[in-house]
């Protein structure tokens, strides 16, 4: 775990130091954002190719093993084919695009994490009123915890995450961007065709009655989610049974920062409430199927934009002090905790490639 507590030390360290003796606010913005990236990065980038279970290592199956298979076949093989495994066509060709360059683990991971994480930084940079606070944000949702073992999901996410920066206005620029990108996304995991909803969800308006009546919503899942999972999944594949996974501490989390954001967010702030929201009635769901919680990591991730624009327009200064810090404090004590127990992930012990 020591990786991880230097990395929240350094940016802490370079949030400090920023604070001091930067005043120029873009300047800061860029320092902050690239940091905050480059700790991430070098992260995944030079983790233990054993780390995350989806990747087999020293086993014929996997992410590692798929990647020297797919590098071993020509071009025309890899355009051809029908179908690899599960795996989603554009994420193939990464595969082989990447091997190409260079076929060794390292690399691959060190790509995979470039681009799942870099589109991410580029939003906080564009869009964050805190780009510190909004990589804190983000280093403490179940959404990073992926990168290491769900490489195909990953970089969906982090697509999907780019395309917010077009979904504020309704131009048909906008929405053909958007759109490419949800489409890109589905390429490398198919799952995110469900975050193209988030366009017109970000448009709906919603007054303070309809908002706080909103919050009854995922309650309702919650408590009726066995018999409406139990109808759902057999109508969509029988095979797939339910499991209780006593998720409900994440579900009470989420619904507590619901209901702060319907109490602090202003009119601007609304659409990405709206998002936000799919993620709660998501979560309700997942106390009784345990990869439910994936679909929903798409619309968690806006809290990393959404957290850091309402503290901003708290008129309050000791408030605002307040928010920030406790929000910092609260994601940092969440994200090691996942860190340390997230067996999924096998993100603890931390190793280095040459270990």
């Amino acid at each position: 775990m020591a990786v991880y507590f230097c990395a929240y030390a350094l940016m802490g360290a370079l949030f400090a130091f920023g604070s001091k003796f930067l005043k120029d606010r873009q300047k800061k913005q860029i320092i902050f954002t690239a940091s905050c990236f480059a700790i991430v990065f070098l992260m995944f980038a030079l983790r233990h190719p054993s780390m995350g279970i989806d990747l087999r290592y020293g086993q014929s199956d996997g992410y590692l093993w798929s990647f020297k298979n797919i590098t071993g076949k020509s071009w025309w093989e890899v355009i051809t084919m029908p179908k690899f495994k599960n795996y989603e066509k554009g994420y193939v060709i990464l595969n082989k695009f990447i091997g190409s360059i260079n076929n060794s683990w390292q690399f691959f991971l060190g790509s995979v994490a470039f681009l799942a994480t870099s589109p991410i930084y580029l939003v906080i940079y564009q869009k964050s009123k805190s780009p510190m606070l909004s990589a804190i944000i983000y280093m403490g949702l179940p959404a990073f915890m992926l990168s290491f073992s769900g490489l195909r999901q990953a970089i969906a996410m982090g697509i999907c995450f780019l395309a917010l920066a077009f979904i504020d206005r309704i131009k048909p620029m906008n929405i053909i961007v958007f759109v490419s990108l949800v489409l890109l996304a589905m390429t490398f995991h198919i799952t995110a065709g469900l975050f193209l909803i988030a366009f017109p969800l970000y448009h709906i308006k919603l007054n303070k009655i309809a908002r706080w009546i909103s919050c009854g919503v995922p309650v309702i899942l919650f408590v009726l989610a066995k018999p409406i999972l139990t109808v759902a999944l057999g109508l969509v594949n029988k095979q797939h049974q339910m499991q209780y996974t006593g998720a409900m501490g994440l579900f009470l989390i989420y619904m507590a920062i619901y209901v702060f954001c319907c109490i602090f967010a202003k009119e601007e702030h609304q659409g990405f409430v709206n998002i936000f929201f799919v993620a709660c009635c998501v979560q309700a769901l997942c106390m009784w199927h345990p990869y439910l919680a994936r679909l929903g990591y798409y619309f968690t991730l806006v809290l990393v934009l959404l957290l850091p624009q309402i503290f901003d327009t708290v008129q309050n200064k000791y408030l605002r002090i307040i928010f920030n810090v406790g929000c910092a404090v609260f994601f940092v004590c969440f994200g090691l905790r996942a860190l340390y127990n997230t067996g999924w992930a096998m993100s603890n012990p931390y190793r280095f490639f040459w270990r």
